[in-house]
């Protein structure tokens, strides 16, 4: 995968799709687990193969959606999503999450959720 950096202009302009495809990855996620939690005690397991391998694909054509912006998945459930960016010469991420209006945080590779710092920081 080649890389692309965003920048936070560039992050919060792609943002009506991202977010889009978020959803998606998020309902998928969630329906994914509600179908596995209602596995148990069915009678009719082939069709809930055939459901299962349906929404694996969708959430696997959601992933490549995800991948071709470059924008990495990092919770499902949550739609937390990075894009990576550079700053002072480091390789860092931009991180957004379904609810947030913007991009407004970004962290250093291994600091995860935990270490968003505010985008003024930038």
């Amino acid at each position: 995968m080649s890389c692309r950096y965003y920048t936070p202009d560039l992050a919060n302009r792609s943002l009506p799709l991202v977010r889009c495809i978020a959803r998606d990855v998020r309902d998928t996620a969630l329906e994914m687990e509600m179908l596995w939690s209602s596995v148990s005690g069915s009678d009719d397991e082939n069709s809930i193969e055939d459901r299962v391998r349906e929404i694996q694909d969708r959430f696997g054509r959601l992933l490549a959606e995800l991948r071709e912006l470059k924008v990495e998945l990092k919770d499902p459930f949550q739609g937390l999503l990075d894009f990576r960016a550079e700053r002072n010469g480091r390789e860092v991420l931009l991180c957004w999450r379904l609810g947030e209006d913007s991009v407004g945080h970004w962290h250093e590779l291994g600091a995860g959720f935990a270490g968003r710092q505010p985008i003024e920081t930038f």
